[in-house]
This record gives structure tokens, sequence and C-alpha cells, in this order.
């Protein structure tokens, strides 16, 4: 009986040390993750475009903007689930430099 105990309480006891050693090496690579994503930030360069960045023509001058939808189902209401959900226009501006 004591070695059947033995062996639980060892069993017990490993099982959260592979756990830190798993935990370790996924904080270790978001680390490395984290400093290359810095180094991109200091360097200017990014992986994707913003989507608010300034886009300017041939004549000189710069535009942009912005648009903001929001779509919803509610189920208890009847009119909803006929239409199938209601979609709102919220917002629309256009920048013109």
């Amino acid at each position: 009986m004591k070695r059947w105990f033995a062996i639980c309480a060892l069993i017990l006891f490993a099982l959260p040390l592979s756990a830190l050693a798993a935990d370790d090496a996924r904080i270790k690579a978001l680390e490395e993750r984290i400093q290359q994503l810095e180094q991109q930030l200091t360097s200017g360069k990014t992986e994707e475009p913003r989507d608010d960045e300034k886009v300017e023509s041939d004549d000189g001058f710069t535009w942009g903007g912005a648009a903001r939808v929001n779509y919803s189902y509610t189920d208890w209401d009847s009119g909803s689930r006929e239409r199938g959900g209601d979609f709102n226009f919220d917002t629309f501006r256009l920048n013109l430099w």
C-alpha cells in the first residue's frame, strides 16, 4: 500500500513540473515574437498596412476616411427574425487634404 501511495504521489508531483516546462518554452517563444514585432515597429516596417493610411494622388491632394456599419440579429424580435437581421449604417467620413 505504501508503494502504491508513493507512485501516485510521484505522478501527481511530476505532472505539474512537465506543464511548467511546456509553459516556459511557450513563454520564450512569445518573448521572441514580441522582440521581433518591437524591432519592426522601430524600423518602421509593418506586416500589414493600416486602414487609416493616407493615399496621395498624382495631383497632390490626399484623401482618406472611415465607414462604420452594424449588423444585429435578435431572435426574440419577430420582425428581426423575418428580415434575417438588421443592418445599420452608422458613420461615414471622407477626409480630403
